[in-house]
């Protein structure tokens, strides 16, 4: 829906590079978020109720593009090649 309200129609070929850069995104954050040094980090802050805004961007930002990756494939999913498909699933 974000990028619907800020977009307007978006060709297929449009939606396939947006859809490249957020798998990419997501792809980077996922490394990040799954570190060991991340992941002890955010526990902490969870046991000791400190607040580190890094972490928390983080996760927002992996869920915006998440929620515009669903949006893409809303528009023109069908339409997308079999590659495309593959990227996302893995």
């Amino acid at each position: 829906e974000l990028v619907n309200r800020t977009c307007g129609n978006w060709s297929v070929r449009e939606n396939s590079q947006l859809v490249k850069v957020l798998l990419r995104v997501v792809s980077f954050l996922r490394e990040h978020l799954s570190t060991r040094s991340y992941a002890q980090a955010y526990r902490d802050s969870i046991s000791t109720r400190t607040k580190i805004n890094q972490p928390e961007k983080l996760w927002e930002i992996q869920s915006v593009a998440f929620s515009m990756l669903g949006d893409a494939f809303l528009r023109t999913g069908s339409s997308f090649p079999n590659d495309m498909w593959q990227s996302t699933l893995e």
